[in-house]
């Protein structure tokens, strides 16, 4: 299953996310806390690791919530 992967600075959403993950799907949750400085920078990085691992990945906002047809409807997009 292709994994949700996150970059944040530390979101106060980022728990219920997490919870909508692990409800919603059956697959890998990735979070990786920034700190270069620089958005763009630390998602590259973050991306970077994650494909080093996985052929494909989902990249998401740290302040989303899934619903049950989320993971499906994304993985059809």
């Amino acid at each position: 299953m292709t994994p949700i992967v996150v970059c944040t600075v530390g979101s106060p959403c980022l728990d219920v996310m997490a919870m909508s993950v692990e409800k919603y799907t059956n697959v890998p949750f990735s979070v990786t806390f920034g700190n270069k400085g620089n958005f763009g920078s630390d998602y590259n990085e973050a991306m970077r690791q994650m494909f080093e691992v996985h052929d494909e990945i989902i990249i998401a906002n740290d302040d989303i919530v899934l619903t049950p047809k989320s993971y499906e409807m994304l993985m059809d997009d």
